[in-house]
């Protein structure tokens, strides 16, 4: 079947239909096979360009540029009750493409085809903004990053990528002198920080109760056969029977090493460095550090004597490890 063209010029003011001469039905002498094969061409008042063009491609709608090529399809849903409504702006104002739809809420998708990028923006887009405090998702719709709005903020976080042989960083920036970086767990959660797969500081942020004449363990360290590990933890220890108060803090250091399944392990106070102090003179506190040999692994204790009858009785600590994966216990 031919191809049924209808160019529909354009006159100054006049209504719609006087314009393109369309009503609510096409003209009697348009193809109304345009299902198969359709084009309609809007055309200024001086007849001297085109300046829309809409047709049906393969079956689908299709809005042509002017030299009759595709420039936005139209697919179609059975039965479809939600739709893409675009939205121009006055001056200072913000352009919009949103769903819109008898459903309550309704997604969009962006997609590109095959393995190519979806680019936002352009190299002199100022910013993303984020309508609100809002997170990105991964494919199961579950959060990754949340992003939270600070009122009249001026510091940021400043993520860099890196060529070859340099890393990549993660700084605070903005317009103050000074800008300091808070790295936050949620309640008692550890903070862990790795070089590749080994830990090398683990900041445990639950204070652990303990007892007198109960040793209670802390961490254990993965010691697989003829391995090597160690490394150091620091610690406070806080009493109290709800008169008067202890508070003792120090470094143990600890190192493993395994052979043909067995685990030797050793953990030592450095009692030097301890420091002590007390609201009741003469009260005592002192520590026992044990280590417990095990499978591929060891385990670290520490039993406390005190000379209070505790109401307050913990430990929180932090483990540096030089070497072995650490589990906080």
């Amino acid at each position: 079947m031919a191809q049924s063209t209808k160019i529909l010029t354009s006159a100054i003011r006049a209504p719609f239909w006087k314009r393109f001469g369309v009503g609510k039905t096409l003209p009697a002498n348009i193809d109304h096979a345009y299902d198969n094969d359709f084009k309609v061409k809007f055309r200024n008042s001086t007849d001297t360009a085109d300046i829309a063009v809409l047709g049906v491609s393969g079956n689908e709608p299709a809005i042509l540029d002017a030299n009759g090529n595709e420039a936005v399809k139209v697919a179609t849903t059975a039965s479809a009750v939600n739709e893409i409504t675009v939205t121009n702006a006055a001056a200072n104002g913000i352009v919009s493409i949103s769903a819109t739809g008898s459903d309550a809420a309704i997604d969009i998708v962006l997609a590109q085809k095959g393995a190519a990028n979806i680019y936002l923006g352009t190299v002199n887009t100022n910013q993303l903004v984020l309508s609100g405090n809002q997170s990105l998702a991964d494919a199961g719709q579950k959060d990754l990053i949340s992003f939270t709005q600070t009122v009249d903020a001026v510091n940021n976080i400043e993520v860099t990528n890196a060529a070859t042989a340099t890393d990549p960083s993660i700084a605070a920036v903005g317009t103050d002198a000074n800008v300091g970086l808070t790295v936050s767990s949620k309640g008692t959660g550890s903070i862990v920080a790795n070089v590749g797969t080994t830990n090398r500081l683990i900041v445990n942020g639950e204070f652990k109760t303990i007892a007198d004449g109960a040793p209670v363990a802390l961490f254990e360290v993965a010691c697989a056969d003829m391995g090597m590990v160690g490394g150091s933890i620091m610690y406070l220890v806080r009493a109290s029977d709800g008169v008067d108060t202890q508070a003792l803090s120090g470094i143990a250091t600890y190192a493993a090493v395994s052979k043909a399944g067995t685990t030797t392990a050793v953990i030592t106070d450095v009692a030097a460095n301890g420091a002590y102090a007390e609201s009741a003179p003469a009260s005592t506190l002192t520590l026992a550090f044990t280590a417990v040999d095990g499978a591929d692994k060891a385990t670290f204790r520490v039993q406390p004597t005190g000379s209070l009858v505790e109401t307050v009785y913990d430990i929180t600590y932090t483990v540096v490890p030089l070497a072995g994966a650490v589990t906080i216990l």
